[in-house]
């Protein structure tokens, strides 16, 4: 079936946020050092009334005050509060009627294939904190993933990690060797209730796996677990199942909500035949179930960062894809890829986000449209300066337009 997707001239990101330096502003009265934020290219249709705005979390050694922050479209700031400190996914969703903008806080980072320990926070049109989820597991939340279950917009999807041990000798390790165990929560927000909880040491076999020992962790010790798995992205469909992608295992997994795998996509051993070319996919992140289930949107990375390794698969650029899924038939096929503008630099990305506009695609079985898509690549440079994952919102948001 023809692509029904705009893509703004084939731009993904119009708006891209990249450091360059610091500079000093004043708001309220309190001075912050405050990345810029700076347009390099815009379409001359694109959001005139600047509506849109723009969620980011700065990160990186050269970041004076990290912390979350929000722009509108013109780059100019919004809102910015450094005494959160390190943050990851900042968003806007919906709990129980209302509104809010949440973000992981926490320590650690994604760089590198990393993960945190930290937890999730909502936050009213006020900026104040009224709600805080965290999974229940000894090393806290981990940043990738606050995925609030919609239609109902009660519970949250959370990612975990947990050192335990494990006999690595069937990959070349330790007998008593340690696993970096990914761990997947549906949490009750309001009342903290743990309502799924799934782990991949008991469900994914460790050769698997296409990370070896040498690369992230080599199962030594609690401080140096094998980071075999590597959960970044969850989500659910209308049945109740998960979606999750493994980004070490180069999977995506959809879970029944007893706990089973019923099928792979990707990976050492898909279940999938694929019905047209480029449906693989590397090191992926941010997978999305769309059109009443029956396709997949997911960021190919195409290349790792695994410890001081950079494994590139043979793609030139990172790219977002849109993937018929026939769950019948068993089969695969490419609906939509995206590319970064032609101007753009053209090196691999090794960390990032994909997701769409909200409001913009109607779920439906026949249709789907989607104005545009943002997508945000980075790769950490040679001083250590990254700028983290961005998001593009536009429509319900005028309370937090201050």
């Amino acid at each position: 079936m023809p692509s029904k997707f705009s893509t703004l001239g084939a731009l993904l990101a119009l708006l891209t946020p990249r450091v360059h330096a610091l500079f000093e502003t004043t708001y309220h009265s309190s001075p912050l050092a405050i990345q810029p934020f700076t347009v390099l290219e815009r379409s001359p249709d694109y959001d005139p009334s600047n509506t849109t705005l723009f969620l980011t979390c700065p990160a990186g050694l050269n970041v004076v005050q990290p912390g979350p922050a929000i722009y509108k479209a013109t780059g100019e700031l919004v809102w910015a509060d450094p005494s959160l400190g390190g943050c990851n996914d900042l968003n806007f969703q919906e709990f129980d009627g209302q509104q809010y903008l949440t973000v992981w806080v926490g320590v650690g980072s994604a760089a590198g294939g990393g993960a945190g320990s930290g937890t999730a926070h909502l936050l009213n049109s006020n900026y104040e904190i009224v709600k805080n989820v965290s999974a229940v597991n000894p090393e806290g939340t981990d940043l990738h993933e606050f995925n609030i279950v919609k239609p109902a917009n009660k519970t949250a999807l959370v990612t975990a990690f947990l050192p335990v041990p494990l006999d690595l000798t069937s990959v070349g390790g330790l007998a008593d060797g340690w696993y970096f165990n990914s761990i997947i929560q549906e949490i009750d927000i309001a009342t903290g209730r743990v309502l799924f909880n799934w782990t991949s040491v008991d469900h994914i076999a460790l050769d698997e796996s296409y990370n070896n020992l040498t690369l992230t962790g080599e199962g030594t010790s609690a401080s140096n677990p094998w980071d075999a798995v590597h959960i970044n992205s969850i989500d659910k469909d209308a049945a109740g199942d998960y979606l999750i992608s493994a980004r070490h295992t180069q999977t995506i997994y959809k879970i029944d909500k007893n706990g089973t795998i019923v099928w792979r996509l990707g990976g050492k051993s898909s279940d999938f035949t694929a019905q047209s070319n480029n449906t693989e996919f590397h090191f992926q992140h941010h997978a999305r179930w769309r059109m009443d289930d029956t396709q997949i949107s997911l960021f190919d990375d195409g290349a790792a960062a695994l410890g001081l390794s950079v494994i590139i698969i043979n793609e030139p650029v990172a790219t977002g894809k849109y993937l018929n899924i026939d769950q019948t038939a068993m089969t695969v096929s490419l609906a939509n890829q995206f590319f970064p503008s032609p101007s753009r630099e053209t090196a691999p990305c090794l960390r990032e986000t994909a997701r769409d506009a909200p409001e913009t695609q109607r779920r439906s079985a026949s249709v789907v449209r989607v104005d545009h898509l943002l997508i945000k690549c980075q790769s950490v440079g040679a001083d250590g300066l990254s700028n983290g994952p961005a998001k593009q919102l536009s429509d319900g948001l005028e309370d937090w337009r201050k």
